[in-house]
């Protein structure tokens, strides 16, 4: 029939006719939305929503070079990062003891001015140095694939949380992204540079672009309409059957594009 309202200050409802209904809430949200609404929950296959989720590793560092006069005018902070393709896990000389991979992303050298006061401060970069001081930034991203150990399971009180947790092959990837974005920083800082921790969601309760947790050809058929729900389609990272090797925006807007035109 349509998509009920609830006002959040009345709990009033109003039901907004709709034939065909488009749930973008994002993965972790839209599989919650379907689990506890007891109008849809009652015709899918709840087993098969929010039971193995995909998400990404992440981590950075930044090299940081100070007095840099003559390379810092030459310095652009608009150049294009540096991509190095995601290692897959295909032939015996470069075999390691986990699946998929990462891929690592190298953008600099850029003008420390263009980080900002607040973080100047916290590098202790003071004001009057931040002309001729430079800096690498250094990222990892890794893949991870479905897995039951990432799931949204309901607890003794009947809600909805969300258990995520990392195999030990995942954990022995995140070591080695670790120590590659650190090698990379450490060459790219020399003797004289500095390294700082940007970024590190590598904790087992992080979650960056969580994926599948409705994928397409179990919860919704190819096109992201909703198994046994009649006019209901996903048009999130919900249906992706994984994280993909690069940041999922841009796949998300395209099945969004695609799923727009086959309903206009």
């Amino acid at each position: 029939e349509g998509v009920v309202t609830a006002d959040p200050k009345t709990g009033a409802r109003t039901l907004v006719p709709a034939t065909q209904v488009v749930l973008a809430a994002s993965p972790l949200e839209t599989a919650k939305l379907l689990l506890t609404s007891p109008t849809i929950a009652k015709h899918i296959e709840r087993k098969k929503v929010g039971r193995a989720i995909a998400d990404h590793l992440a981590l950075g560092f930044l090299a940081v070079l100070r007095g840099q006069e003559k390379l810092a005018e030459r310095a652009m902070p608009n150049s294009p990062p540096a991509f190095v393709p995601r290692f897959v896990n295909l032939g015996k000389k470069t075999k390691r003891s986990y699946r998929g991979g990462f891929l690592i992303e190298l953008q600099g050298p850029y003008p420390a001015a263009t980080l900002g006061p607040e973080n100047l401060a916290t590098l202790g970069i003071e004001p009057g140095e931040a002309a001729a001081t430079l800096y690498y930034s250094v990222h990892a991203l890794g893949e991870l694939g479905p897995q039951p150990c990432r799931a949204l399971k309901f607890d003794a009180k009947g809600e909805l949380n969300l258990d995520w947790r990392g195999t030990r092959e995942e954990l022995r990837m995140a070591d080695e992204m670790r120590e590659t974005c650190l090698d990379l920083a450490r060459t790219l800082a020399g003797g004289d540079g500095e390294i700082f921790a940007l970024q590190d969601s590598l904790a087992p309760t992080s979650v960056l672009h969580e994926a599948a947790t409705c994928p397409l050809g179990e919860v919704t058929d190819r096109h992201g309409a909703v198994h046994g729900i009649t006019g209901l389609h996903l048009a999130d990272a919900s249906v992706l059957p994984t994280a993909t090797d690069r940041y999922p925006t841009l796949t998300v807007l395209a099945l969004a594009s695609r799923l727009a035109e086959r309903l206009a």
